[in-house]
């Protein structure tokens, strides 16, 4: 992943979304749930996506501080879903692929 405003060796979030934007294995709208995610955890951190390091722990702890006091359920199940979408464009892509689940028997 490259991206020119990243100077550090670590790869930013704009990197991540620049990875899920051309990756054609996905989906075009699950492309733009995972895009979605990366714009939506910076926003409400105040950064850009260049700006955050991919660091899984630093941002959820970082959320988590954004957050408190304790926000409302609807803010919690929207930022667990954000957190769960960035989570899966930061994970590599064939991880991501479930193995079909096996139908039981009745």
């Amino acid at each position: 992943m490259s991206n020119p405003h990243n100077t550090g060796a670590k790869p930013t979030l704009a990197d991540v979304n620049n990875e899920v934007a051309k990756n054609e294995s996905l989906s075009a709208t699950r492309r733009r749930d995972l895009r979605s995610a990366i714009s939506r955890v910076a926003a409400l951190l105040g950064e850009e996506p260049a700006h955050l390091p991919v660091e899984l722990e630093n941002i959820a702890a970082r959320l988590a501080t954004a957050l408190a006091p304790a926000p409302e359920t609807a803010e919690i199940m929207t930022l667990a879903a954000r957190y769960e979408g960035l989570e899966t464009a930061t994970t590599p892509m064939a991880e991501t692929r479930a193995a079909p689940k096996a139908i039981a028997a009745d």
